[in-house]
């Protein structure tokens, strides 16, 4: 799969769509829906520059999903969100000896 950040994606155009990629980007915390029914789970993420991007997970919500976390999320972008099949989250921590605490989540089939 092709690593991107939010705005090497959009750079792309629809060259990208439905290819599976990779994405990595900041949470939006006040973004954040989550559907504890259905295990839906919705949120932007945003880059550096302030592009930002929505996010659909079918999944459960990790503990770390907060602001400053950053994002590392695999599956495709259609042109209007990205529906991830797999949600990596790195948060800083102090818990953790090098700072940095790790969770991955994949999506319910």
């Amino acid at each position: 799969a092709y690593f991107f950040t939010v705005d090497e994606l959009y750079a792309k155009g629809d060259t990208m769509y439905n290819r599976t990629v990779r994405v990595s980007g900041q949470v939006d915390a006040e973004t954040i829906d989550f559907n504890n029914r259905d295990l839906i789970l919705a949120f932007d993420v945003f880059s550096e520059s302030g592009e930002r991007m929505h996010v659909v997970f079918n999944g459960p919500k990790p503990d770390q999903m907060r602001e400053g976390a950053e994002a590392i999320l695999e599956g495709k972008y259609d042109g209007q969100q990205f529906q991830a099949d797999s949600l990596l989250l790195k948060c800083p921590s102090r818990y953790e000896e090098d700072g940095i605490e790790e969770v991955q989540v994949e999506a319910v089939r």
